[in-house]
C-alpha cells in the first residue's frame, strides 16, 4: 500500500489518477450543463453552437483530422522559435480550457448574467496560461483541463453513434500514425522537447544497467548524438536514483473520460465502475509494457476497445437486471 501511494508521485499510478480526475470533471462539467438547461440566454449559446455543429458527422471529422495532422506536421517545424511555440501552446489550450472553466463554474453563476461567466473562464484560461509559462509544473494540470474541456465539446455536440465510429476511426488512425508513417512519434519527440501541454508525465524509477541499455538503443537508433550520450551516461552513474519519463497523449485522456462518461449516462454507476475498472486495467498492462522498453505506443489499442467492451457489458447488465 506504501508503495502505491508513493507511486502517486512519481510512478505510473500517477498517469492512472490523471485519468480518473479527468473522467470525474467530464462527468462534472456535462452534468452541469443538463442540470442547468432552464437558464434561457444559457440555453441560446449554446442552441447556437449545437445548430453550428449540426453538420458534422463523423466523415468530416474524419476529414478535419487529416487537415490537422498536416497542419501539426507543417508548424511542428517551426517549434524552435519561441513565439511559434507560446502562440501554438495557446491556440491548444485556449478553447478547451474555455469549456472546461464555463462548465465547472456553470452552477455557480446560473442567478447571475451568463457574460460574467464567460468572462470569468477566459480570465481564468489566460492566468493558467501564463502560470505555466512561469512555472513548468503546471504543464499537466493543463493537459487535463484542455483534454476535459475537449471530451466535454464532444459529449454535448456529438451523437452516441458519431463519437463510436469516429473513436474507432482514430484507433485505426493511432496505430498507423506509430507504426506505418510515424508522424505521431515526430510529435511526441516534439511535444516532450518544448514541454507541450498536450500529454501528463509520470517518471517511473529504473536500474541504471537498464537507463544505461536505453541510451545506448537510442544512439543506434540515431535519437541523440554520441557527445550528448556520454553526458546523460555520466549524470546516470553520479545519480543515486534513474528515472525513466513515461508520457500520456492528452488525446488518450480525452477518449478514456468520453467514452467512460457515455457509459455512466447510459448505464449509471454500473457503467461508470465497468469503464473505470476495464479501462484503468487495460492501461495499467499498457504502461507496465512501456516501463520495460521506452517507446512511443498508439495508447487507443488499450483504451477504446476497452471502454467498448465496458459499454457493451453495461448494456447487456442494465437489460438483464
Amino acid at each position: 500500500m506504501n508503495d502505491f501511494f508513493k507511486d502517486l508521485l512519481v510512478g505510473k499510478n500517477r498517469i492512472l489518477v490523471y485519468l480518473l480526475i479527468s473522467t470525474m470533471l467530464t462527468i462534472f462539467g456535462l452534468y452541469n450543463h443538463i442540470s442547468s438547461s432552464g437558464n434561457a440566454l444559457r440555453s441560446v449559446i449554446e442552441e447556437e453552437i449545437e445548430q453550428s455543429y449540426s453538420e458534422i458527422n463523423w466523415i468530416s471529422l474524419i476529414v478535419n483530422l487529416v487537415f490537422v495532422t498536416i497542419f501539426m506536421i507543417i508548424l511542428f517545424k517551426f517549434l524552435h522559435v519561441k513565439k511559434v511555440a507560446m502562440s501554438f501552446e495557446f491556440l491548444v489550450f485556449f478553447f478547451p480550457s474555455l469549456t472546461f472553466f464555463y462548465s465547472m463554474l456553470l452552477p455557480l453563476f446560473m442567478q447571475f448574467d451568463i457574460l460574467l461567466l464567460i468572462i470569468g473562464s477566459i480570465l481564468l484560461t489566460i492566468i493558467v496560461y501564463f502560470l505555466k509559462q512561469k512555472y513548468v509544473v503546471l504543464k499537466d494540470l493543463m493537459a487535463i483541463i484542455s483534454a476535459t474541456g475537449i471530451a466535454i465539446i464532444i459529449l454535448l455536440v456529438f451523437d452516441f453513434t458519431t463519437i463510436i465510429i469516429f473513436s474507432l476511426f482514430l484507433l485505426v488512425y493511432d496505430i498507423v500514425s506509430v507504426f506505418v508513417t510515424k508522424h505521431m512519434v515526430y510529435f511526441a519527440e516534439n511535444i516532450v522537447k518544448y514541454n507541450l501541454p498536450m500529454t501528463v508525465t509520470s517518471y517511473v524509477e529504473i536500474e541504471k544497467e537498464k537507463a544505461k541499455e536505453m541510451i545506448e538503443s537510442d544512439i543506434k537508433t540515431n535519437r541523440i548524438e554520441q557527445k550528448d550520450a556520454e553526458l546523460i551516461l555520466k549524470r546516470i552513474e553520479s545519480q543515486e536514483r534513474v528515472y525513466s519519463r513515461v508520457d500520456l497523449g492528452s488525446g488518450d485522456l480525452v477518449m478514456f473520460s468520453t467514452l467512460t462518461t457515455i457509459n455512466f449516462f447510459a448505464n449509471g454507476l454500473v457503467g461508470l465502475l465497468l469503464s473505470l475498472i476495464i479501462g484503468i486495467f487495460s492501461v495499467n498492462i499498457m504502461l507496465e509494457a512501456l516501463m520495460k522498453r521506452r517507446t512511443v505506443f498508439p495508447a487507443l489499442v488499450a483504451i477504446i476497445p476497452s471502454m467498448i467492451l465496458a459499454i457493451l457489458v453495461g448494456v447487456l447488465i442494465t437489460k438483464l437486471f
